[in-house]
């Protein structure tokens, strides 16, 4: 027990008994003095024993507080060594404090060898700028996600998302905690799910591209039969323009339909986009539909897949027109916002409802009648590899506006 809460307890019954002795001194009354004296002795013990209770109590509640403390730290530290993402530590330096199991595991490092192994070596060659773009990012304060490729100690390549999340003191960063999901074994689906919504993309694209082709062989007949009679260089300057034009878009559905190893590259996004345009006009006027730009092509280039950027905005432009089936308007237009590249593609179509919008994206989710929902989630996939987003705004009977961002990194 307590021995402030005893004493306590004691003083209340010592006071308590004092004005009892003096009511019965007033009183005058020996038989009353000798029970009221009596009863403070009795109230002296009793306030004791209430005082030891009240100490025992808060004695108890600070034991249960130290065992709070210390059901929290063991938890936290359960939740660090057993979650199956790999968790580091790092000062604001990037030096290694402390990692999980999980990390070992994804690494095939122990955290001692992670402490000494060059980042270089892990990091794949063409991901290493982007990763140092974001540590500065993170350092400076701003929370990270992206997608990485490592190589483990054995030497096998991995596919992981990347969290980094600032740690904060007196409004000054003083570490960063990175969270490493691997995303190795998901990969095989996602490449699976990609070369399906291509191979779906080819045969919606077939018509637009058949009556492509078939305008410049047209030309090419007509200026052939003009030469059986008369040979002019201009007739074979058009007769080779036409050629470049049906070489061009049979290598694009080459280029969509083929698999391929992603590859980042310095390249032109605008460039990409503008390729995209040309090779969707012809399906989109075939539906009555104007695709009209607004593209600055001066902008930074940055690292990235091509074929990838391509696959997206292909996905993107098809479902605008197909949000058009009585034709209408797709306005495009490509600049530089700040740090970061900004395309924004806009249709004249019905709209999706606002309680929808938050469900693009899923597998299998979609607004269309005849859609499976993996085109927007690859292509979502895809931005998020880049470091960028995808933002969706719609209103009803008026159309749909998709802004996609990439950060141009330094």
């Amino acid at each position: 027990m307590s021995d402030s809460g005893k004493w306590y307890g004691l003083l209340t019954g010592v006071v308590l008994s004092l004005n009892l002795m003096l009511a019965a001194s007033l009183s005058d009354r020996g038989l009353i003095y000798l029970y009221i004296t009596i009863s403070s002795i009795l109230l002296c013990l009793l306030g004791w024993r209430i005082g030891g209770l009240i100490g025992y109590s808060e004695k108890k509640r600070n034991q249960q507080d130290m065992e709070l403390i210390k059901d929290k730290d063991r938890l936290y530290h359960a939740l660090f060594a057993n979650n199956t993402d790999g968790i580091v530590l790092l000062d604001k330096h990037g030096n290694i404090i402390d990692g999980n199991p999980a990390l070992v595991k994804i690494s095939g490092y122990t955290i001692d060898e992670l402490r000494e192994v060059n980042p270089e070596t892990i990091v794949v060659p063409e991901d290493a700028e982007r990763k140092l773009y974001h540590c500065r990012k993170a350092a400076a304060g701003v929370p990270q996600e992206f997608h990485l490729a490592i190589i483990d100690k054995t030497g096998k390549q991995r596919s992981v998302m990347v969290k980094m999340i600032p740690i904060m003191s007196r409004e000054k960063v003083v570490g960063v905690f990175e969270i490493i999901k691997d995303l190795t074994e998901s990969k095989k689906l996602e490449v699976f799910m990609r070369q399906s919504e291509k191979l779906s993309a080819v045969g919606q694209l077939a018509a637009g591209i058949a009556h492509e082709i078939r305008n410049p062989l047209t030309t090419l007949k007509g200026f052939i039969q003009l030469m059986q009679s008369e040979l002019k260089s201009s007739y074979l300057e058009v007769m080779k323009s036409e050629l470049e034009r049906i070489n061009f878009i049979v290598s694009e559905f080459l280029v969509l339909s083929r698999p391929h190893e992603v590859s980042f590259q310095l390249n032109n996004v605008m460039a990409i986009l503008k390729d995209v345009v040309l090779l969707l006009e012809p399906q989109a006027n075939l539906n009555n539909i104007q695709v009209k730009t607004n593209i600055n092509g001066s902008v930074p280039q940055i690292n990235c897949d091509a074929n990838q950027l391509k696959q997206v905005f292909i996905n993107l432009l098809k479902n605008a027109m197909e949000a058009m089936p009585e034709g209408g308007n797709i306005f495009v237009e490509g600049k530089v916002k700040e740090e970061e590249i900004c395309i924004q593609m806009k249709d004249e179509g019905t709209g999706i409802p606002p309680e929808k919008i938050h469900k693009l994206g899923e597998p299998f989710y979609t607004t269309k009648k005849d859609g499976t929902g993996l085109g927007l989630l690859v292509s979502y996939r895809i931005i998020k590899k880049h470091g960028g987003q995808i933002i969706i705004e719609s209103e009803l009977n008026k159309g749909t506006q998709i802004t996609i961002l990439l950060p141009i990194m330094t």
